[in-house]
């Protein structure tokens, strides 16, 4: 009997169909191991594809939309994201010892919830986002202009071995699409020239030294 496939396992494989790319699945082991290889213009990218599904404060929540018709939600920019990071060290161990660039392919089950929109990823890579605001008791505050702050995941030495954190997600009628953010600290920076081909939409930050937006232009 085959092995179970995940519903962000069975998207991806729909768009490497779909764009043309070739791939092959990693023989799992007692290693740690990503869980494909696609094959592009000659360079092989390891690829690990995660999703994340509901926990049991998501599920009541979704239960009480359904009985309500409205709930109110308060999550934290990022807690998904950075979970799934951690869960995704030493996958690239090899693929970095041998020069190839990586993907960690994030993929939302949760409804209701965006934990892979892009300010998820933003802050789940490089770090809340917060205003620093100072003053003297009784005065007036002072707002500062929106910082970059703790809890990164992507650091010069954390992580480097995850070229690009991509999201797959599904259209209205069922096709998958994937965007791809870039990590600059990456040891093995993956080349955005690669991916143009294939209508995949990429993105790097607005400023390496303080991180708080996305920008649709591969890195120069």
């Amino acid at each position: 009997m085959g092995r179970f496939m995940t519903k962000s396992e069975i998207l991806f494989e729909k768009f490497c169909q779909a764009r043309g790319i070739p791939y092959d699945r990693v023989p799992t082991g007692t290693a740690k191991t990503p869980d494909y290889n696609i094959y592009v213009n000659g360079t092989k990218i390891s690829v690990e594809v995660k999703e994340t599904d509901p926990n049991p404060k998501e599920q009541q929540k979704i239960k009480e939309f359904d009985s309500q018709g409205t709930i109110t939600i308060k999550n934290p920019l990022g807690t998904r994201i950075r979970g799934k990071i951690t869960d995704a060290s030493g996958k690239f161990k090899e693929a970095v010892q041998n020069g190839h660039p990586s993907i960690l392919v994030l993929h939302n089950n949760v409804r209701l919830y965006k934990h892979t929109s892009p300010l998820d990823i933003l802050a789940g890579m490089y770090g809340q986002l917060y205003f620093p605001v100072s003053g003297n008791p009784g005065a007036s505050l002072r707002i500062g202009k929106i910082k970059s702050g703790p809890k990164k995941k992507m650091t010069p030495y954390a992580n480097t071995s995850i070229s690009a954190v991509g999201v797959l997600e599904q259209s209205n009628n069922g096709d998958p699409d994937l965007s791809i953010y870039y990590n600059f600290h990456a040891k093995v920076p993956l080349n955005p020239l690669l991916l143009s081909p294939f209508y995949i939409k990429q993105y790097r930050v607005n400023d390496r030294n303080n991180p708080t937006g996305w920008i649709e232009k591969p890195p120069q």
